[in-house]
């Protein structure tokens, strides 16, 4: 079958516009982020090549590949032989190993990273309710989630791999991409602090679990957004208890 495929947009002839001194290379980058918006161009649509880019920033053709590699490490610029540069699509995968590493070297408070998981999963809750409720087969992945969680509470390394995945999946369900991106990068922070919570806390935790997802079941969002604050709550409480 053959595939008709819709022609690449060309860009007009721009006049120069400088780059101010700085970090020369993020310039470029800001400077063809601003061009990709101006034109609101999409992924696939072409870009000027090399030689036309340096003309209209002003600036060498070292400096725009320097700028386009960086971008291309990520995917948000394409190039490949005869066609030239193109905007792409982000790599998260790739994107996401990186903030990972950010993230385990950095030493952000407790209570920020809790506020934004709690901003996030709060957020996530009214859609995934009704992902639910159309789906009942959602719910029973939580409960198997739970159960494992239960099954394994005396082994740490488990039972941490079955609460990240339990949290991801609660919000995987709203059907919000983003969202499960930086649930998975939040998640990698938390080990840390996972080792410091006792047996008794990851029994009171995975029971707050079983409460939230009974209130999604049973459609009472009040009551899932209420459990899912005191999960976290508790959370921070056991962790500052360890510290004294």
């Amino acid at each position: 079958m053959n595939v008709v495929r819709e022609p690449v947009r060309k860009i007009k002839e721009e006049p120069v516009r400088k780059i101010k001194r700085g970090t020369l290379s993020e310039q470029i980058v800001l400077s063809i982020r601003q061009f990709i918006e101006e034109k609101n161009l999409r992924t696939g649509d072409r870009l000027p090549n090399e030689d036309q880019m340096a003309e209209l920033f002003g600036v060498s053709r070292s400096s725009i590949r320097e700028a386009t590699k960086s971008l291309g490490f990520f995917g948000l610029i394409d190039s490949a032989p005869r066609r030239g540069l193109t905007v792409g699509s982000l790599n998260l995968a790739r994107l996401s190993n990186y903030l990972a590493f950010h993230f385990s070297i950095s030493s952000y408070p407790l209570e920020n990273l809790l506020n934004a998981r709690l901003v996030i999963e709060v957020g996530a809750l009214p859609f995934s309710m009704e992902r639910i409720k159309a789906d009942a087969s959602l719910g029973d992945r939580l409960e198997l989630l739970i159960d494992a969680m239960d099954r394994d509470i005396g082994n740490l390394q488990l039972f941490i791999k079955h609460d990240a995945e339990f949290h991801r999946q609660l919000v995987g369900m709203s059907g919000i991409e983003p969202l499960v991106d930086f649930t998975d990068l939040l998640a990698l922070f938390f080990r840390r602090f996972w080792r410091q919570i006792e047996l008794a806390s990851r029994e009171q935790g995975n029971e707050s679990h079983r409460r939230l997802l009974a209130a999604l079941r049973n459609q009472n969002l009040h009551e899932a957004e209420d459990v899912l604050r005191r999960h976290f709550k508790r959370f921070r409480d056991a962790t500052e208890r360890h510290d004294e």
